[in-house]
């Protein structure tokens, strides 16, 4: 006789790292702010409870800046957790560095503007 299992299976939960990677691919693949709600909305419930906070901003109606802004800023606090520090450096304009406001790049002298990118 086989054993019958009953009741409700659940996935693991994902790791830091591994809701990170996803949020990277989708920004590197579609490159949108509905792209990302729908994989905070999908990731939402398995996510460690450093993320869940995050998540549920990126998963409820914030603009489509700081959606991209939060999505950048938990990148960048993974990164220094792990100690990836390799930054590339910054884009110049008027031959001097230009400065990084959530999720783009300022020039610091004219109203020029860059998406940052992975």
């Amino acid at each position: 006789m086989r054993a019958v299992t009953r009741g409700r299976t659940q996935s693991t939960p994902y790791s830091p790292m591994d809701v990170v990677v996803c949020m990277a691919l989708t920004l590197r693949i579609h490159g949108t702010a509905d792209a990302i709600r729908q994989t905070a909305r999908s990731m939402r419930d398995s996510a460690p409870y450093e993320h869940r906070p995050n998540l549920r901003k990126l998963a409820t109606t914030l603009s489509d800046d700081k959606v991209l802004a939060v999505a950048w800023q938990m990148f960048d606090q993974t990164c220094e957790l792990i100690g990836a520090t390799d930054a590339p450096p910054p884009p110049r304009c008027h031959m001097k560095p230009m400065v990084l406001v959530r999720h783009q790049w300022k020039c610091q002298h004219c109203k020029h503007k860059k998406e940052r990118v992975l």
